[in-house]
């Protein structure tokens, strides 16, 4: 009920685990073996029965890299 992991797998390989307020650690590797640990800061989770709500921030070694919004609706 208070945070949610992604996984991706496939030609790119994610994973990320979003915990509001929570600096957590995820990593990204592609087919070309581009791969890197990254850290992920939530500022809003939104879990409810028909949609996910998730704004968050990436970090590596220390600098923001980019800020992104997901909206899942069921």
């Amino acid at each position: 009920d208070d945070n949610i992991i992604l996984d991706r797998i496939g030609n790119v390989k994610m994973h990320m685990h979003f915990i509001n307020g929570i600096e957590t650690n995820g990593f990204f590797e592609n087919e070309l073996g581009l791969q890197f640990k990254m850290n992920i800061l939530t500022s809003k989770l939104i879990i409810k029965t028909n949609k996910i709500e998730i704004e968050y921030s990436l970090f590596l070694d220390g600098n923001m890299l980019s800020s992104h919004k997901i909206w899942i609706l069921f």
